[in-house]
């Protein structure tokens, strides 16, 4: 009983906000306060869907899932192919191994996914996953009233769509993309940065989630640095989303390297293998990254002045496996249906 009179209420707060917007041109206050921070850890989250593109050396497509009480799904994929890089479905991962190359199977994973923004324009994109006794509950925040928490420099709103309108902050401040939280990304990636930049919002009061979409943009460029293309709350997401096909499927074509996640937890090899395999798919096609180029968990040996990689090599076994990959997971990889 409890529960449904929260829904009640919720659900009569936003009819109010709705009429009240419509009634009159909105404020931007109006606007932010409808800003919400989604996460598995609220119950009043049934289930929840976030997926968009940010830049981490190249462009990634992420895709996450929520179903409660305890249903997860996280897909990262390269926005050039649509290759996927990484596979969480509730306790099993994959990740593809560029390099070697192969397809680490970690089974008994807990995940935590997160989005948000801190204090002087920071944005945290992070993932992680690990097993065993002492790890974690698994947890996916997307907090999009953070973004809001830093003053800009000006808002403003216009209409746009019969319910809909679209906030603008322009921040005099630099925006930076950190991803993941990993010291070794934000040391020799070159944040996405720019002097200064905004932040463009579609909000409509009448949705379960009214902030349907999100753009972090530099000044001087239309292509986002991050954004949010699709946020739905408490709708129905089909049961096949939360099952992971048959590995079997791709093990006669592939190399498939099962470990335990306890050694993911031991020395965070399951981001070192994805931060790997998204720089060595970058070099491939950019023969201009590969001079001087350092990759996590493989070290120069004495005398070398540069890594001794087989290009062409790497790029038969990628055109082989992103094949299989692709096929092997359909369209959930990507939220571009």
């Amino acid at each position: 009983m409890r529960k449904q009179c929260c829904s009640s209420l919720i659900v009569a707060v936003l009819a109010t906000i709705v009429a009240t917007l419509r009634a009159a041109d909105p404020k931007p206050w109006d606007l932010i306060s409808l800003a919400p921070l989604i996460t598995s850890a609220d119950q009043h989250y049934k289930s929840f869907e976030v997926a968009g593109v940010i830049q981490a050396g190249q462009k990634i497509h992420f895709r996450a899932l929520y179903r409660a009480p305890d249903q997860f799904a996280l897909y990262l994929c390269d926005e050039v192919d649509k290759t996927p890089i990484l596979c969480f479905i509730n306790r099993n991962t994959l990740i593809y191994d560029a390099v070697r190359p192969a397809v680490i199977f970690y089974e008994g994973c807990s995940p935590q996914f997160s989005i948000e923004c801190h204090p002087g324009n920071q944005l945290r994109y992070q993932w992680r996953f690990s097993g065993g006794a002492d790890a974690p509950p698994s947890n996916f925040t997307v907090d999009i009233r953070s973004f809001f928490q830093t003053p800009g420099k000006s808002d403003e709103v216009v209409a746009s769509g019969e319910n809909g309108f679209r906030i603008t902050r322009t921040s005099s401040r630099d925006i930076l993309v950190l991803t993941y939280g990993a010291d070794w990304v934000n040391k020799n990636l070159p944040p996405a940065s720019g002097t200064g930049g905004k932040l463009v919002c579609d909000v409509d009061a009448s949705k379960t989630c009214p902030y349907t979409r999100l753009q972090i943009l530099k000044d001087d460029q239309k292509n986002p640095l991050f954004s949010i293309d699709k946020c739905v709350v408490n709708e129905s997401i089909a049961d096949e989303e939360f099952k992971l096909p048959d590995v079997r499927q791709i093990e006669n074509s592939l190399t498939i390297m099962r470990l335990p996640a306890e050694s993911a937890l031991a020395n965070a090899e399951g981001l070192v293998i994805m931060l790997r395999a998204q720089l060595v798919r970058l070099a491939a096609r950019n023969t201009e990254m590969r001079i001087g180029l350092k990759l996590p968990g493989v070290p120069l040996i004495e005398g070398q002045t540069k890594l001794e990689i087989d290009w062409d090599n790497v790029a038969r076994n990628d055109e082989k496996y992103s094949k299989a990959l692709r096929e092997y997971l359909g369209a959930r990889s990507s939220y571009l249906k």
